[in-house]
């Protein structure tokens, strides 16, 4: 059978040919041309994988298109491989799902962890927690405003000694062991280092179906720590989308801000550099232009700062000195304070006119040097932590640029997980201006995934990256569904 959906031919590569004849190539070696082997061995699975991406390629190319004999042949590895997958007439998502069936059952065997286990002992820590919760509330009901407020004193003070009268040693006790045992399940809970471990083995399993991570191009303004945060992002994608990323015309400038992290396909950048104001001449001297009733200067240090000496050979335009055309800062200079402003460029100036000294710099002002359409993309260290929300925004650049048919694919396996009509809103619609965030109503682990968008992009691939890689979202444990379709998506797409 036939990948669902138009090829594309964005991004492909011409296929390798020997003799005039494609050759299969997936992972890292020629796939084997005897039979893939039962579906329950772990390589024979792998291989079909392989063999599943490899014949998608095909049929998705020019060449293929192109080639009728090279078209038929992919057509037949696809459903060989199909068929070895246990995915027959299948949908576009069901053999996507296939795909990443095998690349999480092998990863996790090989982690020796099970993420669904995983989530549900995490889960119980969670109630426990919230058990806890409800005793340290009791117990602070009991105790009142004021001996509250000395019970979290003790754990701030170790040596803090309790009023011999108090009368409620028992309580200041169990509100102090409440609250360290939930302080023990807090450090266990947001610990995200076996997610993390899990990663690495989802990472190394894609690496024997096609290259992962590589370096990325950005623009020229971005800087070091921005690329530098993004940069440990990539080793999650495939080398082929980093690269299709890198050569689309809107080039990335990553940023680090405080606010709310977001990704945007086509934005003006405006550059500007700082340059001296205007130059000024003056046609008569400074008495002459002091006198002149129609100015008002208001004192001699703004006087100094309104006309200064000409310099026509670094003007690039000329401009009549005005009353209030100041082409300096100025600080009148105190004998008795000799040290200069704070700030850079200052310097010490004689007036040429009166018997007065002054600290002076030049006035600046911000030129637009150019103007250009790029890709931002921001990242925060709140919420999930830059790392995570570096994966979240990087699968939204992966969505217009790595290939087309992502999206596609998101928005088909969004319809399968809609669980009722209409969308639900997120945030309560307070979190920002204008028209409230609204989702569809599913049955993910977070409602934030069936984000509803303009159909140029969802927050299941970015979502569902950020949990499998970044640790979030309890590593999509309990999922499994998700799991799977992420990491199938990695491995063929």
């Amino acid at each position: 059978m036939l990948p669902a959906g138009p090829p594309t031919f964005r991004g492909m590569q011409q296929p390798r040919t020997r003799d005039g004849k494609y050759t299969f190539k997936p992972g890292t070696g020629d796939a084997p041309e005897a039979s893939l082997g039962a579906p329950d061995d772990a390589q024979a699975r792998l291989d079909a994988v392989c063999r599943l991406k490899a014949a998608s390629d095909i049929l998705n190319s020019r060449y293929g298109l192109e080639t009728p004999d090279v078209y038929y042949q992919a057509q037949q590895e696809y459903n060989q491989a199909c068929a070895a997958l246990g995915v027959e007439n299948a949908s576009k998502v069901e053999i996507t799902k296939a795909a990443g069936r095998v690349v999480l059952e092998v990863a996790e065997t090989e982690a020796g962890i099970d993420a669904d286990m995983f989530a549900e002992g995490q889960q119980q820590l969670i109630d426990q927690r919230g058990e806890l919760d409800k005793k340290i509330h009791d117990i602070t009901g009991r105790l009142g405003v004021q001996e509250s407020l000395l019970a979290y004193r003790m754990l701030s003070d170790p040596d803090f000694e309790l009023p011999e009268d108090s009368g409620r040693s028992d309580d200041f006790k169990d509100f102090h062991e409440c609250y360290m045992a939930r302080q023990q399940l807090n450090e266990i809970i947001n610990d995200r280092t076996p997610y993390l471990e899990l990663a690495e083995h989802y990472k190394a399993t894609l690496a024997k179906i096609r290259p992962m991570g590589g370096e990325h191009e950005y623009h020229p303004k971005a800087t070091k720590a921005a690329k530098a945060a993004f940069d440990e992002a990539l080793s999650c994608y495939p080398s082929e989308w980093i690269d299709n990323s890198s050569a689309d015309p809107n080039k990335l400038l990553p940023k680090i801000g405080k606010s709310r992290a977001h990704y945007a396909h086509r934005r003006v950048e405006e550059t500007k550099k700082r340059v001296r104001q205007l130059a000024v001449t003056t046609t008569e001297g400074l008495e002459k232009v002091g006198e002149d009733p129609r100015y008002e200067i208001a004192t001699e240090e703004d006087l100094a700062g309104y006309f200064p000496e000409g310099d026509k050979a670094s003007a690039r335009e000329q401009l009549m000195a005005g009353p209030k055309l100041a082409m300096f800062d100025t600080k009148l200079f105190d004998p008795e304070r000799p040290a200069p402003p704070r700030g850079r460029g200052w310097e010490l100036w004689d007036h040429p006119y009166r018997d007065v000294s002054y600290w002076r710099r030049p006035q600046t002002r911000m030129r637009t040097e150019k103007l250009e359409t790029v890709s931002e993309i921001t990242t925060s260290k709140a919420g999930s932590g830059i790392y995570a929300t570096c994966i979240h925004e990087l699968a939204h650049r992966m969505e217009y640029t790595a290939r087309a048919g992502i999206v596609g694919l998101e928005e088909n396996y969004l319809d399968s997980r809609t669980t009722g009509e209409g969308n639900i809103v997120l945030y309560g619609g307070r979190l920002r201006r204008g028209k409230p965030e609204v989702a569809r109503k599913t049955d993910f682990v977070d409602a934030y995934m069936g984000k509803v968008y303009d159909g140029t992009s969802f927050e299941v691939m970015s979502c569902g990256m950020e949990g499998l890689f970044g640790g979030s979202y309890k590593g999509l444990g309990g999922d499994r569904d998700m799991r799977e379709f992420i990491l199938g998506v990695l491995a063929t797409s």
